[in-house]
């Protein structure tokens, strides 16, 4: 049931109870002397369709709820009954005034006036039964939906003006009001007014129909914000993408202790106090600032702590406040080389950033959607995608200048991991901040082209190694006395103070390298290090990363180095994370080649699926030392099948992997598996496959589909049972129907519709072609079902002018025919220059000739 009709019923309903409360209780009818038409009639006539419209949908469908059906029908026939009665009074001598309640005593018998006027006041009852578990239930598809919409806003950080769920508290407010003893006492008065179709409780009948009223309004309201707000999220969905947000999610926040120094004018440095300009930039500059770092100085830390730090919206309102009037909105971008091709394009950064724009501007939203419709139209009958880097820049120049008093601030990171051309980047950086409303904080490291561009202007930079000297002795003293066995040592030895200095003082800014040299001492204390061997530790420690990681590949023990070999490169060769359990299988492929041939479809338990993850992550950690590592994108960080994915330590590895000679003749030396990577990806990824519940995958088709631009609008129901049956999917248009059961009407129109589309698929050039004995196995499923092939000519047409050479010695081909001549298909459309059942006999056996003419008969 779509709830939106629900609430529809429970209006119409509200406005048919005032109506004929009125006619029945003794309202004057006025004529209108051309045609004897009564006005009461006109406005019944027009409720009556709207009932009508909404009932019957109500009525037949079963998943609606038992006493909104009950309204719906009763709604129809109280309607029903008006509507005959008014009928026959058109017949009857017009008078120029007159009143319902005499002149049905004219036409009816008492037991027929007797019977509406049950139904009349049975109906205000229902209304009140039924709105009530539309809004206060919570299996009522209202108030999930409601839930749904608020849960979206709020996943979206939207700032839609209307609450839902204060228009909600307002309707629940109402709906108690008539269990209130005054109200209890005005409704009896009125019900008692209608038995005896007199207007004596005319007082109590406008205090009740003014409730009621009110009731109506606030549902009326209700479902226009619904639709509203959810037309506003189906935009902003279009602009989001798989992993749109993982990079930024996936950054560590700062430590409480660190960073504090970012708004202020000036700290004290290594080489005496060093002058800071980030602030003023926020309250008074424009343009480009530049944080710059090298690998591993904590540059996306800061990033992702200047985009959720109050005092930024605090700083940039100053701006705002003096120049524009207006408004802030911030906006971010977190580039990620290892991911997606998404998430290192410029179409990712314009689509996130317009995303970022429309939940905070959404009066702009409107003109988008035009924008995106018109789009639509264009690309109908073209093989394109949806999105195009002018379109996303359109959309973003126009809604900039359209919320011109607007302050906007971009935070964009890595601007190093963008996969393109660094010049063709910097150019979309300057194109943004050539709006005069618009700013832009970037982060990178200090690669030539990046220097040359942002790094003559000292008032607009920010180098990050020079910076974080005491952030580094202030998170290395806190995680290090953090571990009670090393307070315990530092109480026994004052001079452990001057490890922690000296860690500060080697790491040259490199929060990662900081990171990692904790990591050994704390593993050193976990074996009772005295502070001499913790100063050995640290000795033996490499200056510089790659030093470091050229150290952990050595310690591989030797035996599980082609284990390493493979993860390392399969690692290298992804476009983006693959889950851990793809991992897990490309190791059981190297013990047993035909593994991912040979094993079973079927899904894995949950406790089978946790035990497989965290086998994996033992594993990875032996064979890469930490390289690799197991993270968990689930929100509460358990091991999920699809959302545990491998990734490198960091970006700085895989960089150091792609340019290190010593790790090239690793890779050589130590390959010694049957199969090479890029096959060995394939089988783990197939057994990855077999072993998933594919049902809750295919659930969020619909959502990639639309998001990516595959599908002009967000699919429902039918529309995924017609992919479904397209691509042979039966189990799963079961399990559809199961969970959204249709009406009769509209189950018959889905069944050929899937029939259509398995016959004629809509798939693009690049895709398969189906076979014909798949085809085959869905047509018999959907002929099984009750689908039917009457006035499909044009279909019917196109697929056997399109079979060509297989329409004949194919006996999957013939057997689906006698399947849709027995569904109702007609020979006799166009086949070549003649009719296709004048050809029948020339294209197929006798015997199958004749089958297939005599099923048409039938």
């Amino acid at each position: 049931m779509d709830p939106l009709s629900g609430l529809s019923v429970a209006c119409n309903g509200i406005q048919l109870f005032e109506l004929a409360f009125k006619l029945v209780s003794g309202a004057k009818l006025v004529h209108d002397s051309a045609g004897g038409m009564t006005v009461g009639t006109q406005r019944l006539e027009a409720i009556a369709n709207n009932v009508n419209q909404l009932s019957d949908g109500i009525i037949t469908d079963k998943t609606s709820p038992k006493n909104l059906r009950e309204l719906g029908d009763l709604s129809k026939s109280v309607a029903s009954d008006l509507l005959i009665a008014l009928e026959h009074l058109k017949s009857k001598q017009p008078s120029t005034i007159g009143s319902f309640k005499a002149a049905l005593q004219t036409i009816w018998k008492e037991k027929q006036i007797q019977e509406l006027l049950g139904k009349i006041q049975q109906l205000q009852s229902l209304i009140m039964n039924s709105t009530q578990f539309l809004i206060m239930n919570r299996q009522s598809q209202v108030y999930q939906e409601i839930l749904a919409i608020q849960r979206t806003n709020h996943d979206f950080g939207a700032t839609f003006h209307k609450s839902l769920i204060d228009l909600r508290d307002d309707i629940v407010h109402r709906l108690k009001q008539p269990t209130e003893p005054e109200s209890i006492q005005e409704i009896n008065l009125v019900n008692a007014s209608i038995q005896d179709m007199s207007m004596n409780q005319s007082q109590c009948f406008s205090k009740v129909i003014a409730k009621l009223d009110a009731l109506s309004n606030s549902i009326t309201q209700l479902q226009q914000d619904m639709k509203t707000i959810k037309s506003l999220q189906d935009v902003l969905k279009t602009f989001r993408f798989r992993q749109f947000d993982f990079r930024y999610q996936r950054v560590t926040r700062a430590n409480i202790q660190t960073l504090q120094w970012v708004f202020e004018d000036e700290i004290p440095g290594v080489r005496g106090d060093i002058r800071l300009h980030f602030r003023e930039w926020l309250e008074e500059g424009d343009g480009i600032f530049w944080i710059r770092g090298k690998a591993g100085s904590g540059k996306s830390t800061l990033m992702k702590h200047l985009c959720d730090h109050p005092q930024t919206i605090h700083c940039l309102e100053t701006l705002a406040g003096s120049q524009r009037q207006g408004r802030v909105v911030i906006g971010k971008y977190f580039f990620w080389n290892p991911g997606s091709p998404l998430q290192k394009s410029l179409e990712g950064l314009l689509r996130s950033l317009a995303f970022d724009i429309l939940r905070l501007c959404p009066d702009s939203i409107s003109s988008v959607s035009g924008m995106l419709q018109q789009r639509r139209n264009e690309i109908q009958e073209a093989e394109e995608e949806l999105w195009t880097c002018d379109l996303l820049w359109e959309i973003l120049e126009d809604v900039i200048s359209e919320n011109s008093l607007t302050c906007f601030c971009f935070f964009i990171d890595g601007l190093d991991e963008f996969c393109g051309d660094s010049e063709d980047l910097i150019d979309s950086v300057k194109r943004l901040v050539s709006h005069k409303n618009v700013k832009v904080c970037a982060s990178s490291r200090p690669w030539a082209a990046f220097v040359g561009e942002f790094g003559e202007d000292s008032t607009r930079l920010m180098k990050l190694e020079d910076l974080n000297a005491e952030d580094i002795r202030r998170y290395t003293h806190t995680t290090l006395f953090r571990n009670s066995r090393f307070e315990r040592l530092a109480r026994r030895d004052a001079s452990i103070q001057g490890l922690i200095k000296e860690v500060a003082t080697r790491s040259d800014g490199v929060f990662l390298w900081v990171y990692l040299v904790v990591r050994s001492l704390l593993e050193g204390v976990k074996y009772a290090d005295s502070t001499q061997f913790l100063w050995k530790r640290l000795n033996a420690f490499p200056l510089d990363l790659d030093g470091f990681f050229t150290q952990m590949l050595n310690s591989v023990p030797h035996i599980y180095r082609s284990k390493t070999v493979t993860v390392l490169q399969a690692t290298m060769m992804a476009n983006s994370s693959l889950p851990a359990a793809v991992y897990y299988f490309i190791s059981c492929v190297e013990e047993e080649e035909l593994y991912s041939l040979k094993c079973k479809w079927h899904d894995l338990t949950q406790n089978d699926a946790v035990q497989l993850i965290e086998d994996t992550a033992l594993r990875l950690d032996g064979w890469t030392k930490g390289l690799l590592e197991v993270v968990h994108y689930e929100k509460n960080c358990c091991p999920n099948y699809d959302l545990s994915k491998v990734e490198f330590l960091h970006r700085t590895v895989r960089d150091f992997l792609a340019e290190s000679t010593s790790v090239h003749d690793m890779f050589e030396k130590d390959s010694n598996s049957a199969i090479e990577v890029p096959g060995l990806m394939s089988h783990g990824l197939l057994a990855y496959i077999k072993k998933h519940d594919i049902h809750p995958v295919l659930d969020q088709a619909g959502s990639v589909l639309y998001g990516d631009g595959w599908t002009e609008r967000q699919t429902n129901v039918m529309d995924m049972c017609k992919l479904a049956a397209e691509y042979g999917l039966d189990d799963y248009i079961d399990r559809l129907l199961l969970k959204n059961p249709l009406s009769q009407g509209d189950a018959q129109e889905l069944y050929s519709a899937m029939l259509t589309r398995v016959l004629v698929p809509k798939r693009k050039p690049t895709e398969q072609v189906i076979s014909s004995k798949s085809q085959l196995i869905t047509t018999k499923y959907l002929t099984a079902i009750g689908a039917t092939f009457k006035g499909e000519e044009h279909t019917w047409e196109e697929f056997l002018n399109g079979l060509g050479l297989r329409l004949s010695g194919d006996e999957a081909i013939f057997e689906m025919l006698c399947l849709l001549a027995a569904a109702g298909a007609n020979f006799g459309v166009s086949y070549g220059k003649s009719v296709f059942r004048e050809e029948v006999k020339t294209l197929f056996p006798r015997q199958q000739a004749l089958k297939l003419l005599a099923l048409e008969l039938k």
